[in-house]
């Protein structure tokens, strides 16, 4: 069962957008989302891959199981997270223990766009006292 949370990007996410922020003029302040800054946690970065399905307006989130290994362990929660651009609006996605192989599908918003959304991942440990640093997720077009 996949778990959806919603907020703004304040609350209790991994990121920070201390040098993802730039001024373009006076009144306008533009974000690198691809430069987000994000916390330099110690677990590794979960093996997971995005695509969308433009005729059924689903992302699709495909992990790749990982064993126990140096800060890696096979019972991590792995987590997607959609932000919106324009309303800062996100949602929290529990994707699956970091040792599952698998797939999980999210179906947009009716309203909203794939070219709005700015996609990450990251894990923490199964007791959540430590994070991965979140990556950044391009997703691929399906036809």
């Amino acid at each position: 069962m996949t778990n959806v949370e919603k907020g703004v990007p304040e609350t209790g996410l991994p990121f920070s957008f201390t040098n993802a922020l730039r001024q373009s003029d006076e009144d306008t302040v533009m974000a690198d989302y691809k430069r987000l800054l994000r916390t330099n946690g110690t677990l590794a970065v979960p093996n997971v891959t995005l695509s969308y399905n433009n005729m059924t307006n689903k992302l699709v989130f495909t992990q790749t199981g990982m064993e126990d290994e140096k800060n890696a362990y096979a019972d991590d929660l792995v987590y997607g997270v959609l932000l919106e651009k324009e309303s800062g609006d996100w949602q929290l996605i529990q994707l699956r223990n970091r040792e599952e192989y698998g797939s999980v599908f999210m179906t947009l918003q009716y309203g909203v766009k794939r070219e709005d959304l700015v996609v990450y991942t990251f894990a923490t440990k199964a007791d959540k006292t430590e994070v991965s640093q979140a990556q950044y997720l391009e997703p691929e077009e399906e036809i």
